[in-house]
């Protein structure tokens, strides 16, 4: 009970923090759309993900480090977490030279990327660069944060985070107030990440009194190499399967384009990134239910996350079916919005990609993630031949199209993995999951098929109609579109959290 109540707190926690996130962002993309113009601001999102497929060469230490804590979480054995540590640093660094040689590289070529005139040709290289440096302070930055979120001990952090995120947006703002541009915004990522870092090990050494690092050999650094290398490969082809539409789409269109299709995406992107991090942060629970084997309990947790994301991601999806239009046009311009047959498919999008990482952060708890690695990358080849083939016929749509084909190879591969690993019935999950998900998704195309509702041209008018479409969806797809055991499941899961609380404050008092 006490693990449930603590994976809720940390989920409750994320939610948290990246709602301060999504506000600081919020309010940032106009003034960064207006200050540093359609054209440079297309360019700066395919810098940051071109840039951003270079973390797949840090060797993956903090990802790895998070679950070989999360399985020793319960462990009074400190030294062999504080040794996990010194390897994971131990492979930062190893790892840094390579991350520095092909970062260089992409920022060389960054001009090609994104095409948008030899007089930037300077600029978008130095943006790279700054770009680079800060990718690789990431690493260094992460190592704390990444033990603190194994310990599942992370809505310990939830203030900081926020403090961190707001003082980095009023640091752009200033910046792009006098005049700074896009070098500028990228000096103020930079800075946000360093204060991240220091932060991250105040609090690491305030709550885990045996935190710190211990000296290792070589041969225990490459032991935890050969566990991180496999996360390495896994952020890169995850990193493909996410990111690469916005590039294909600055090499085959243009950067402006890429601002009009994000633009467009905003809401549904911010959507499955905050409903991932509420299942990331209940991940490590568990991490420590497979690591005391106790399989049943972790599959049927893992079921629940999936219904839950399920009716989250229905309420949500459809009020931006409704919405969004109306959003894009009072946020930074009608202009744009581009198309109501996009939007549904950004929200399918949101919906596979949120299921897919329910199952990926589940097989990362298990440690055993080779099956998952080379999955991922059979399927970010085909997604991106598909998108590439088809976003020249067919455009926008073309792309969607090719980037769901890619990612419906995970969607049926990793359930399988899953149950071989921890014993399910793969038949089962099918029969528990295909119900929710068909409902989910006709709810979708009816929506679609009746249209977008008029925009409207008040934000608290918005607000409104916005709260009560997912209050009201959420409703009636717990109560109809849901089974009676999927809504007992639920509620279960609700009156056993009720209940450790009652006894929390029981026990406090």
């Amino acid at each position: 009970m006490k693990r449930v109540k603590i994976a809720l707190l940390n989920s409750i926690a994320s939610f948290v923090q990246y709602a301060v996130k999504i506000i600081v962002q919020f309010l940032l993309v106009p003034i960064l759309v207006t200050g540093l113009g359609e054209a440079l601001y297309g360019a700066w999102l395919i810098l940051i993900r071109s840039v951003g497929f270079i973390s797949a060469a840090d060797g993956r230490p903090t990802q790895a480090l998070k679950w070989v804590i999360a399985n020793e979480q319960l462990s009074d054995e400190h030294q062999l977490k504080r040794k996990a540590i010194g390897s994971a640093l131990g492979v930062a660094f190893l790892m840094m030279p390579l991350m520095a040689f092909l970062g260089f590289t992409v920022a060389w070529f960054a001009p090609h990327l994104t095409g948008i005139g030899q007089e930037h040709d300077t600029i978008m290289r130095v943006v790279s660069a700054i770009l680079v440096f800060n990718l690789m302070l990431t690493v260094l930055v992460m190592l704390p944060e990444s033990v603190i979120h194994g310990m599942n001990m992370s809505y310990k952090r939830m203030g900081l985070v926020s403090l961190v995120d707001i003082t980095g947006g009023l640091l752009v703002f200033l910046l792009i107030s006098y005049g700074a541009g896009i070098i500028g915004v990228a000096s103020a990522l930079m800075v946000q990440t360093s204060l991240s870092g220091i932060l991250f090990l105040i609090l690491a050494k305030k709550y885990l009194p045996w935190f710190g690092f211990e000296k290792v050999s070589y041969l225990e650094i490459r032991k935890f190499f050969n566990i991180s290398v496999w996360y390495s490969g896994w952020n890169l082809a995850q990193r493909i399967l996410i990111s690469s539409d916005v590039v294909i789409i600055g090499v085959l269109m243009s950067a402006v384009l890429v601002t009009d299709y994000t633009l467009t995406a905003y809401i549904s992107t911010t959507l499955v990134t905050a409903l991932s991090m509420v299942v990331a942060a209940a991940t490590p629970g568990l991490g420590g239910l497979i690591g005391n084997k106790e399989y049943s309990k972790a599959l049927n947790l893992h079921r629940e996350m999936l219904l839950l994301s399920l009716l989250l991601i229905a309420a949500f999806g459809v009020t931006i079916l409704i919405w969004n239009h109306s959003l894009v046009a009072m946020w930074v311009g009608a202009d744009h919005y581009v198309g109501d047959g996009i939007n549904l498919l950004m929200v399918i999008l949101a919906m596979q990609l949120l299921l897919m990482r329910n199952d990926a952060y589940l097989i990362d708890a298990t440690l055993d993630i080779k099956k998952k690695v080379k999955m991922g990358f059979v399927a970010s080849i085909v997604m991106v031949i598909s998108s590439a083939v088809l976003g020249q016929k067919y455009g926008l749509i073309g792309i969607c199209i090719g980037l769901f084909l890619g990612r419906s190879i995970l969607n049926f591969a990793y359930p399988v993995i899953i149950c071989k690993f921890l014993g399910g019935d793969i038949l089962e999950h099918y029969k528990t999951m295909v119900l929710p998900f068909v409902v989910v998704l006709s709810l979708f195309m009816m929506v679609f098929l009746v249209g977008p509702a008029p925009v409207v041209e008040s934000w608290f008018h918005l607000s409104l109609f916005a709260i009560l479409t997912v209050f009201v969806v959420m409703v009636l797809v717990f109560f109809i579109g849901f089974s009676r055991a999927h809504r007992n499941q639920i509620y279960n899961r609700y009156k056993s959290f009720r209940g450790t609380k009652k006894l929390g404050r029981v026990g406090n008092g």
